[in-house]
């Protein structure tokens, strides 16, 4: 029987160390390969959309960013900030944020989750996977939002 303490296989223990240990261990199970002394990116496709995912220690709280880089958009594919939904739809309360990058001509989502919220291994996919999601089904809604127009 499995518990939630860090001693069963697959769990976290919640700090730092922890985390880029875990990350470092996905970064080369996938072959992508990164220096020892740099702070691991794991990069992961979901379908059209490549999440990269990392550990932030910014403003004193550590937290995993996820980072979602939507399909690229032709120019008619831009959605003007004011005729974006404020939440656009289906994201509504998730805690992405949802930018426009123009050098690339791609939106992008912005996920960072609190590593207390990541107890395991298991956890830690999950929230780049629902990242991905979250991203998607932003797309989808802005993409229908302005179809119609007002």
């Amino acid at each position: 029987m499995q518990t939630d303490t860090p001693d069963h296989a697959g769990a976290l223990d919640g700090s730092v160390a922890g985390m880029r240990r875990f990350l470092y261990e996905l970064v080369e199970m996938t072959a992508q390969g990164a220096a020892s002394d740099a702070t691991p990116l794991l990069e992961l496709q979901f379908g059209d959309v490549l999440t990269v995912t990392s550990l932030s220690t910014a403003h004193g709280a550590a937290c995993l960013e996820v980072t979602a880089f939507l399909p690229r958009q032709q120019q008619a594919g831009y959605f003007p900030q004011s005729s974006l939904p404020a939440a656009a739809g289906p994201a509504a309360g998730s805690d992405c944020e949802f930018l426009w990058h123009a050098d690339e001509g791609r939106y992008v989502a912005v996920r960072k989750i609190a590593l207390a919220d990541l107890p395991d291994e298991r956890s830690v996919m999950d929230a780049i996977m629902d990242t991905s999601d979250l991203a998607v089904m932003w797309l989808v809604a802005a993409s229908a939002e302005n179809s119609h127009p007002r």
